[in-house]
């Protein structure tokens, strides 16, 4: 189970919710070069990549990882999980299908509520 805030919640710069209802939150994560996104989780998820950059991310065990994300790519993220990241080139432009039923119970996190959720 993630002990960590949701990506909307300590990044929500970078992660901005576009729709919210009992079933899915799509999120939109866009950033520029540089960027650093601290130690967030994320439920189950359809990742659409659609801008090109690489990232460093860090998973909650300390390893890191080198990602590409190219334009088109389309991810299913099975399980739940913690990860920071940093922006090493080009643009992050994602769009995220957080799937609510595909979550382990207990492990549903709430986002900001609906009246204070950014643009």
């Amino acid at each position: 189970m993630s002990t960590q805030l949701h990506a909307t919640i300590v990044d929500p710069d970078a992660h901005q919710v576009l729709f919210e209802n009992e079933h899915v939150r799509v999120i939109q994560a866009r950033a520029s070069h540089g960027w650093t996104s601290a130690m967030h989780s994320h439920q189950p998820m359809l990742v659409v990549n659609l801008g090109t950059g690489r990232q460093k991310v860090t998973w909650a065990d300390g390893t890191t990882q080198i990602i590409d994300l190219n334009p088109g790519a389309v991810v299913w993220q099975d399980d739940s999980f913690d990860h920071s990241w940093e922006l090493l080139s080009g643009d992050v432009n994602v769009v995220l299908v957080e799937v609510k039923s595909a979550a382990t119970p207990g492990e549903v996190r709430q986002s900001i509520p609906a009246g204070d959720a950014p643009a």
